[in-house]
């Protein structure tokens, strides 16, 4: 379930991804106390039938600051923060996308009960649409989904420092060397989770 204030919307896909980047370059995209890994939360929607909502399928992103845990351990982080505009990171950390961005504020987000490589998920809060009077801003927003946990991309190509570089952060044995969809293998090195 996707809600914002009374609209309805089916869920497409909610995914979670992290990436992990040398120190320098993490640090100019996502602040100065960044340790080197984002984790990003994406979900997609779709029209429920043609014509209905007026053609809107939103996307709502964030970037999730988990604390330094394994995968596995997402289960039961509860995230909060009022503002979308994170001013350690001099970036937007909550977004809407409609038909252009607006911010998500008052966010509380839940992850619960992990079965394999999915969490159920609650993120409640406020979004800014500036659609027309009714749907312009501070819009009660709530979703509730399974979110899947599809893996991580490291910005090394040679292998054995893209693992070094994951284990700062996660246990290798945790992960296979695994294409991630989203990401261009001539960038990236990329580690699924396996499952139980």
């Amino acid at each position: 379930m996707f809600r914002i204030k009374d609209r309805l919307f089916i869920v497409d896909s909610a995914l979670l991804f992290a990436e992990i980047r040398e120190l320098s370059e993490a640090r100019a995209m996502w602040g100065p106390r960044n340790e080197g890994i984002a984790w990003f939360l994406e979900v997609k929607t779709k029209e429920n039938k043609t014509g209905e909502n007026d053609g809107w399928e939103p996307c709502a992103e964030c970037i999730c600051p988990f604390p330094r845990v394994p995968w596995q351990e997402i289960e039961g982080q509860v995230l909060e923060w009022r503002d979308s505009w994170d001013e350690g990171m001099a970036n937007e950390r909550s977004t809407m996308y409609l038909f252009e961005h607006g911010s998500i504020k008052n966010c509380r987000l839940e992850f619960a009960e992990r079965r394999e490589a999915e969490f159920s998920l609650l993120w409640q809060g406020l979004c800014d649409l500036f659609w027309d009077e009714d749907y312009s801003d501070n819009l009660d927003f709530q979703i509730e989904a399974r979110v899947q946990f599809i893996g991580i991309a490291v910005y090394e190509k040679e292998p054995s420092t893209s693992q070094q570089m994951l284990s700062r952060f996660q246990n290798l044995s945790d992960f296979t060397q695994e294409s991630i969809p989203t990401y261009a293998p001539e960038s990236t090195t990329q580690f699924r989770p396996k499952v139980d």
